[in-house]
């Protein structure tokens, strides 16, 4: 699977560069910061995402909650898959 990130959108540094970083020899500081922008992250993502489908209309929000319903399934079967 091949996955493109934009990395010049102010979100990346939020959403995907904490992922990136070698935490091996990070102090307690750099982790607790690491942590607080992926919640960060998390928390700009799942808000986004929400106010896309708050201003959606008619049938648009119709696809966007079965897209939201089919992202769920795919979730729940990457976490089977990892049991």
């Amino acid at each position: 699977m091949l996955v493109k990130l934009n990395t010049t959108h102010p979100a990346y540094q939020h959403l995907v560069e904490t992922l990136e970083r070698d935490t091996r020899d990070a102090s307690e500081a750099d982790l607790r910061e690491r942590l607080t922008a992926a919640r960060d992250g998390l928390r700009l993502l799942l808000m986004a995402w929400a106010r896309y489908e708050d201003e959606a209309s008619g049938m648009k929000e119709d696809r966007l909650k079965d897209v939201r319903q089919e992202w769920g399934r795919i979730a729940r079967d990457f976490l089977r898959s990892g049991e």
